[in-house]
This record gives structure tokens, C-alpha cells and sequence, in this order.
């Protein structure tokens, strides 16, 4: 991650499993470009983390904060991750790591894709219902790949169809 400038894109409980790659970020701060998250929620109470964004936000992350639902005492922005993905916040990254809900990714994808942003700068992580975690009973099936074997992390040439998240 040298010299990148990553974008963090999640939604809901999907910040878990970027967790880690972000406290790389801070504790490497010095030889990466601008690093950003983009996390959004239903409401405010369901933000996971919040001591580690105030953390983050320190060590010179931009956190951008949205809900779905604003509560009456919300401040921040509200609307979908996708809202807030614009040419400007873009442009300023070239890699675009995103977990949320299937549906969420998916569009947050599409979006990418038409601000110019290349499948090879994206990676994912699908996390879906497995239940025998070695590809044996297809639960978790996309296409031709098996999350639970061929994932759950994905780089953007690698994912299946997106119609099927």
C-alpha cells in the first residue's frame, strides 16, 4: 500500500472486516497518500467502532459519516454511501476497498465504474451465509465462484456478475 491513496467504503456491520486495513493505514500514515472512509448506516446507533472513527479521524483519515434514517439529534450527512461518491471524492484515490450489503456493494461498483475507476483498483469482500465453508453444499454460489473457497475477498477483475450480489 506504499504511496496509495485508499478509499474505505462501507456500510453497516461491513466496517468489521476493513477494520484491520484501516489501523494499517494509521499505523502507516507517513508513506500512504490520502486515505478516506465513506460509512454509512441505517441510523447513527448502528455506527460499530465509534471510539476507532474518532481514532482514525485523528491520525488524519477523513471520515464521512451517512445515514439512511436521521434521528432527531443527527447532524451529519444523510442518504445512501452511493450519494456521496462523486468525480472529486474519486479522484483523489486509486484504491477502493468496499463491504457492506450485497446490494450496497453492487451499486457502489456501478458507480465507481461510470466516475472512471478501474475493476483492478477495487477489492471486496463478500461476506455471505456459508454453511459448510468448503464448497461442498453451494449455499453461497455466485456464478461460478464459491465465496466460502474462492473468497470472501475479491478483487474487482475477479467478481462475479453483479447482478447476482
Amino acid at each position: 500500500m506504499v504511496d496509495k491513496s485508499p478509499l474505505f467504503i462501507a456500510g453497516g456491520i461491513g466496517i468489521a472486516p476493513l477494520r484491520p486495513v484501516i489501523e494499517h493505514c494509521c499505523d502507516n500514515r507517513s508513506s500512504l497518500g490520502k486515505v478516506a472512509l465513506l460509512y454509512g448506516c441505517k441510523n447513527a446507533s448502528e455506527f460499530c467502532f465509534k471510539d476507532d472513527l474518532v481514532r482514525w479521524q485523528q491520525a488524519g483519515i477523513a471520515c464521512q459519516l451517512t445515514v439512511d434514517q436521521p434521528e432527531q439529534n443527527w447532524a451529519g450527512e444523510v442518504g445512501l454511501v452511493t450519494q456521496y461518491l462523486t468525480a472529486q471524492t474519486v479522484a483523489n484515490h486509486d484504491q477502493f476497498y468496499v463491504c457492506g450489503p450485497g446490494v450496497m456493494i453492487r451499486f457502489v461498483i456501478e458507480r465507481l465504474e461510470l466516475l472512471g475507476v478501474k475493476r483492478e483498483q477495487i477489492v471486496t469482500t463478500l461476506e455471505r451465509h456459508m454453511k459448510c465453508g468448503v464448497g461442498v453444499c453451494g449455499h453461497c454460489h455466485l456464478d461460478e465462484k464459491l465465496v466460502c473457497v474462492d473468497g470472501p475477498v475479491f478483487h474487482g477483475t475477479d467478481l462475479p456478475k453483479l447482478t447476482t450480489l
